[in-house]
């Protein structure tokens, strides 16, 4: 389709349009384009789900441990000190599913394995490195993924709503 750029140096601005066609060595049809998009959105937003609960996970625990600190200052240490600990292991055992929390460098990939993050990441890729339409495999793939990813999202809120109170 048609698209517009505009730069901006300083004061000046210049805008431009320019159209996006379709690599002509291609018989990819637009049909296929929208079924390649299709499924990198709901990949995408499955992925968002994923990132959320860990975002969930980081803040309750980041939560659990300020408070410990604080109630240890108050005289309140050994039983809060081991209901947190409990609580972080909880949230640990659900974050260690979705992603690899080991993986801090690029050679940590070879020595740490995948998570269900690198699995969504890695069908997203392969779908939208295609100039074609999803295979039918990167479909299966991802209705793999959408039952893992449900029965996590599930424990953790199970966590949260037996363990935190309100």
């Amino acid at each position: 389709g048609t698209c517009k750029v505009r730069m901006t140096v300083g004061e000046w601005t210049q805008t431009q349009s320019f159209e996006v066609k379709r690599d002509p060595r291609l018989s990819t049809t637009q049909g296929d384009f929208q079924k390649q998009f299709n499924l990198a959105i709901k990949i995408r937003d499955k992925l968002t789900e994923l990132n959320n609960a860990i975002r969930k996970i980081r803040y309750v625990r980041n939560q659990v441990e300020s408070l410990t600190i604080t109630l240890k200052k108050a005289g309140y240490g050994d039983e809060i000190a081991q209901a947190s600990n409990e609580l972080r292991k909880k949230l640990s055992s659900v974050e260690d599913k979705l992603i690899q929390p080991e993986n801090k460098k690029d050679a940590d990939i070879c020595n740490f394995p995948p998570q269900l993050d690198s699995r969504f990441v890695y069908v997203l890729s392969v779908v939208l490195g295609a100039e074609t339409q999803p295979t039918d495999g990167s479909y299966e793939c991802f209705e793999d993924l959408k039952p893992k990813l449900a029965e996590y999202l599930n424990k953790l809120q199970e966590i949260i709503d037996k363990d935190l109170v309100s």
